[in-house]
């Protein structure tokens, strides 16, 4: 039988702010399930003694796979997470009011994945699909975010999306190595799922978490995009797994 810390893990709901609609922007928290970690999970975004791993979907708030997949998830795993050393963080809405509204924008008509203050961000849109907003992080989601990003500082970061060419693609300042961890966990979650692993998704991307986290700061960084309109049920047996292989390959690293 496993021991009773597997079955009832410390949680934890850290309130990042609010969307411009006053929707909440929480991120939910799981500590690893050692004992000791009970005691140490704050009720703020923090650095902790073991590795975040970082699940976020509804970026983009017409692509409700990934916002299922989270939420089953917390769900599940709020009662029995299976892993000892690794802890999540669930964030299933970062676009609340996109995702109430099926739209890919947030509330302010601003793409939220072109919003972030990478280096080669712009005001002036690629394209009239991906609007960047008024200037770089002026969205509160994208302040959460980074605010999330800066306090628990995650090891690693699975975002979801959803697209019809559907894939595992990868954000890291150097792809030429396939040795190196981004790559490494990639091509293992490409083993439980079978979608082909990218090197970049086929066009320009400033203002994006995969060029904030991944290429600039080194963060590993994966944008899996999950094949558009599948059924639910569809998305939650062929992608929980998916999910638990992603925070396996960490919790295989912690010393």
């Amino acid at each position: 039988m496993k021991p009773e810390s597997f079955l009832t893990p410390a949680t934890a709901i850290w309130k990042l702010g609010s969307s411009s609609e006053d929707r909440a922007l929480d991120a939910f928290a799981i500590a690893p399930a050692a004992a000791e970690s009970k005691s140490a999970l704050t009720d703020m975004p923090a650095i902790a003694a073991w590795p975040w791993i970082l699940i976020l979907a509804g970026v983009h708030g017409d692509e409700p796979e990934g916002v299922w997949l989270v939420e089953e998830l917390r769900t599940r795993w709020s009662t029995h997470y299976p892993f000892a050393k690794a802890g999540v963080i669930l964030w299933a809405r970062a676009n609340p009011d996109g995702v109430h509204r099926v739209q890919r924008w947030n509330a302010r008509d601003v793409d939220l994945n072109r919003n972030l203050p990478t280096e080669d961000w712009t005001a002036k849109g690629l394209n009239p699909r991906y609007p960047p907003g008024p200037a770089a992080a002026s969205e509160p989601e994208t302040r959460a975010l980074l605010r999330l990003l800066a306090d628990a500082a995650p090891r690693a970061i699975l975002a979801l999306h959803s697209y019809s060419e559907y894939q595992i693609n990868l954000n890291a300042n150097d792809l030429a190595d396939r040795g190196n961890l981004t790559c490494a966990w990639g091509e293992s979650l490409a083993k439980v799922c079978g979608y082909p692993v990218t090197e970049n998704v086929g066009y320009s991307t400033p203002g994006s978490l995969g060029t904030y986290a991944g290429s600039e700061r080194g963060i590993p960084t994966i944008t899996l995009e999950i094949e558009r309109d599948l059924p639910k049920e569809t998305v939650l047996e062929k992608f929980l797994p998916v999910a638990a292989a992603a925070i396996a390959f960490w919790e295989t690293r912690v010393k």
